[in-house]
């Protein structure tokens, strides 16, 4: 091995350098060892000194709570009446009671020349009006604290009362100082709330005992004023997890060192073989400014994000052939899709519109500045329009490059400017075609020469009144749009029946089915069906649901229109059930298409209305809005349903009298 090392340059190297590092990290590791533990101990006494400084106020708080006591029951007049009629049979009760009271132990009244007078729970034996003062003192082999106060005005005769530091008294002192406790007298120990040893400590300073149970303590002495023998505090702080700490750390600092050893080691045999200082040298100097090159990198990356991440609008970054490489925050609120899922996707299918044609990045792409309008239903099923516009990121020529795209959600602008173009297209149609249909009427009976029989007549008027009251309809839902809009929309109750408020709407509604050749099914029950309720604006509601299955039903279908009633809540009679409600149900049901499921939840908003390409399309999407208002304005209900076999059920329910 020495032969080895004299002639291998490279193996000395490796020698000279595991022994210094190894040196060293055992140096190191000893002294960060020796400052933790240096640091846990003065902290573990620090503690300690904390909690016996709080035991030992605790104690004189409750030496001077024992003397205030005193005090109060030497003042007390029944006391003094009693020891000057030397009723010594009823001061001994006095005295129990006032001990029980307090929480004390014992009790004791005194002469003068320090004769018992009367005592409440004294130890057997014991002559304690000789002591000399207040003060903690040996009575009945216990430490006790002893309270004195002497009665005014009874020949210097004076009371004591007392309280044993026992081990309950101890275990209080210990929860408000966090440490273990014991008293020592005489190298003996009296109480303890720990499991002792059996030896006492030498008293002086701080050492480390071990209890019954093997659990190492920090102990420390103080002495507590006392008029006879020595008596001191005994304060223990178990050290536990000081011990675990510390071997913790040895093991943890061992173990980090030979591994650290062995990874100097294997490197440093590894560069000693295969490259020389030099090169070493011209590697080092090129990691540091690739370092540094990367740092700079990565801080530009993170400035970059935070700036793309607050903006409101969607960022979409992708490679050259179109996967999704960054989906910024704005972009997730906007498409309802988290980053995790978008990325990985093609931007053609991230921006699917709902007819499933794919969105062309490439256009965008070729034309910087330009946007495209796209109409999405994200994965929440909510329909949103979008803004898209795109660039390419990258240096001319460069092989590979990075696409981003920018979302803006302009869903309400769009929304906003259709509902514009839509009401007004709607509006001018819904006013146009009555209004010919009433002036053709008017012209043929104004340019007819020949007199008219009352039939002729009533084909001409017939149009023009139904154009009329088409007009009417549209103006009433206008003029109910436009209060509940500015907050004026009001309701005038009263008593009515709804087979009377069903009839006025059949008789406007009528002319129109008949136009339309549809027969009317009606099925009401026999009595009243009497709401309270505004009827002007039932009758609009059933008005706009009859008008309604009649425009959007086939030529010769029919439209039912049914009244029901039924009870809810009928066990009256049990405890906790509310009282029977009548109910009143009002449905109309047609042959149309039906109502698409995804539209059922916007029926009832303004301007909306059943799509159908097959169909014409009715109205300027009020009546509903109207009727939902009208119900709901009187605490009803409202909704429709698919039938199977075809057509739509409109409904609403009212509270019956």
């Amino acid at each position: 091995m020495a032969t080895f090392f004299r002639r291998s340059l490279n193996a000395r190297l490796i020698a000279v350098v595991a022994g210094v590092v190894l040196f060293a990290l055992m140096a190191a590791n000893a002294a960060a060892f020796l400052i933790l533990r240096n640091q846990l101990e003065q902290q573990s006494q620090n503690a300690l000194a904390l909690g016996e400084r709080t035991a030992l106020f605790v104690l004189d708080e409750r030496m001077r709570t024992l003397n205030a006591l005193a005090v109060v029951l030497s003042q007390r007049p029944t006391l003094q009446r009693l020891l000057r009629d030397k009723a010594y049979a009823e001061l001994s009760d006095f005295l129990d009671d006032f001990r029980i009271q307090g929480d004390l132990d014992w009790v004791v009244a005194c002469s003068r020349d320090g004769a018992i007078l009367s005592a409440s729970n004294l130890p057997q034996g014991e002559s304690v009006c000789s002591l000399p003062g207040a003060g903690y003192w040996h009575v009945g082999g216990s430490p006790t604290l002893v309270g004195i106060g002497e009665v005014p005005g009874q020949d210097r005769s004076f009371v004591m009362i007392a309280q044993e530091i026992d081990a309950t008294f101890l275990k209080a002192v210990a929860s408000a100082s966090g440490l273990e406790h014991g008293l020592v007298s005489d190298g003996e120990r009296l109480v303890a709330t720990w499991l002792v040893p059996t030896a006492v400590g030498q008293v002086k300073g701080v050492e480390r005992l071990v209890d019954a149970n093997g659990v190492q303590h920090l102990v420390r002495y103080a002495a507590i004023k006392t008029g006879a023998s020595t008596l001191l505090l005994e304060s223990a702080l178990p050290i536990f997890g000081q011990a675990a700490a510390e071997r913790r750390t040895l093991i943890l600092l061992t173990v980090s060192t030979l591994i650290t050893a062995a990874v100097v080691i294997v490197v440093a045999v590894l560069g000693v073989r295969l490259v020389n200082a030099p090169i070493v040298a011209v590697l080092q100097r090129s990691a540091d400014a690739l370092s540094a090159a990367e740092a700079e990198r990565v801080s530009a990356l993170e400035s970059l994000d935070t700036l793309i991440q607050s903006i409101v609008e969607g960022v979409i970054m992708t490679d050259d052939k179109g996967v999704v490489q960054f989906f910024s925050a704005g972009a997730e609120r906007i498409l309802k899709l988290s980053a995790e899922n978008a990325i990985g996707m093609r931007i053609e299918q991230l921006l699917q519109n709902e007819e499933g044609e794919l969105f062309s990045g490439e256009t965008l792409l070729a034309a910087p500045g330009a946007s495209q309008l796209l109409e999405l239903r994200t994965c929440t099923g909510e329909r949103i329009t979008v803004a898209v516009s795109a660039t390419r990121i990258g240096r001319p020529g460069e092989a590979r490059s990075v696409n981003a795209y920018l979302v803006r959600d302009v869903t309400e602008e769009e929304a906003l400017q259709r509902l514009r173009s839509y009401f007004l297209a709607s509006i001018s149609h819904e006013f146009r075609t009555p209004l010919s249909a009433l002036r053709a009427s008017l012209e043929l009976l104004v340019n007819e020469e020949n007199p008219l029989d009352l039939a002729e007549s009533r084909q001409l008027l017939r149009p023009a009144y139904l154009s009329v009251v088409g007009l009417q309809t549209l103006i009433d839902n206008l003029l109910i749009s436009s209060a509940i809009e500015a907050g004026r929309f009001s309701l005038h109750f009263r008593e009515v029946d709804l087979r009377v408020i069903l009839a006025d709407a059949v008789r406007v509604v009528m002319p129109l089915l008949e136009r339309r050749q549809q027969p009317l099914i009606v099925e009401l029950p026999a009595t009243p069906v009497l709401v309270r309720g505004d009827a002007v604006h039932l009758t609009q509601a059933l008005v706009n649901l009859l008008t309604n299955a009649g425009k959007y039903s086939p030529v010769g279908s029919p439209v039912e229109v049914t009244i029901s009633l039924r009870i809810e809540g009928k066990d009256e009679g049990k405890e906790g059930e509310s009282a029977p409600q009548r109910i009143v149900r009002v449905a109309v049901a047609d042959k149309g298409p039906g109502v698409d499921p995804a539209l059922r939840s916007e029926i009832f908003r303004r301007f909306v209305r059943r799509h159908d390409s097959e169909r014409e399309q009715y109205g300027v999407g009020l009546g509903l809005y109207v009727a939902k208002t009208a119900i709901t304005a009187h605490g009803g209900s409202i909704d429709v349903e698919n039938h199977p076999e075809g057509g739509s059920l409109f409904w609403f329910e009212l509270k019956a009298i």
